[in-house]
């Protein structure tokens, strides 16, 4: 169920307008009242470039309960025609209220997806960070896994096996986001975000851009400079058709 909160609409696809703090209330509140199935997207730039030509994306950004802003493109674009965008809010931040959540109340933590072992070493430093955080388990699945739907039966069977209150998926875009959809009647646990690489950034693996970067918007450039190979395509070809559609948006809004 779509929560009732003021949105900011680009190409189709409503942002709730939301601080981390408020997304993070929003979590809480939905544990605490015992829900279960909820979903969380954290958008970004080249989700809304994916999902222009991918449907099935955009069902899955679409059907989630909050849809917030990973992006700071996302954000300055919202100040041309509002309501304004309060602050990015991104599941590698996101990830580590989860853990003070889990710490602070009881609810526990499933860790799907990264490549073996750093799932392992993500909960590990989760529990040194946030003593008292619960991890109900973790499992890096191969992407056969993830593709084929029986295969993907079992792991929806192991996490809920596990009882886990929160799920954190780390397949990448748009996989994970397709995933958490196809799979969202059978999982019972109470709320899931696709995180990305923000698994990899909390057990060290990637090291994350400094904090003035991603305050600049320019955080994509840092992981651009450190991965060349596996991004430019995303940001030097996708993302930089992004400019025009922000165009559109501008002169639509006036």
């Amino acid at each position: 169920m779509k929560q009732k909160c003021e949105r900011w609409w680009i190409e189709g696809i409503p942002v709730d307008v939301l601080t981390r703090e408020k997304v993070v209330n929003f979590i809480a509140y939905w544990l605490d009242s015992g829900c279960v199935g909820r979903r969380i997207h954290t958008l970004n730039v080249d989700h809304v470039m994916l999902a222009l030509k991918d449907d099935e994306f955009k069902h899955a950004i679409l059907s989630a309960d909050l849809v917030v802003a990973d992006g700071m493109p996302l954000v300055w674009l919202s100040r041309v025609h509002g309501p304004l965008l309060p602050e990015r809010v991104t599941g590698s931040d996101l990830i580590l209220d989860l853990c003070d959540l889990s710490a602070r109340k009881g609810y526990s933590l499933y860790f799907l997806g990264a490549a073996p072992g750093v799932a392992e070493r993500a909960v590990q430093r989760a529990r040194a960070l946030y003593p008292g955080c619960r991890v109900a388990g973790f499992y890096s699945p191969s992407r056969e896994e993830v593709d084929n739907y029986l295969a993907s039966l079992d792991l929806v069977r192991k996490v809920n096996d596990s009882g886990a209150n929160i799920l954190l998926v780390a397949f990448g875009a748009p996989r994970q986001e397709k995933w958490l959809s196809r799979h969202q009647a059978g999982l019972k646990v109470g709320v899931s975000i696709g995180v990305g690489a923000a698994i990899d950034f909390l057990a060290g693996a990637v090291p994350r851009a400094p904090k003035l970067l991603r305050k600049w918007g320019l955080e994509w450039a840092y992981r651009l400079a450190r991965e060349p190979r596996r991004l430019w395509k995303r940001y030097l070809v996708r993302d930089t058709c992004f400019l025009w559609v922000a165009i559109k948006h501008i002169f639509r809004s006036k």
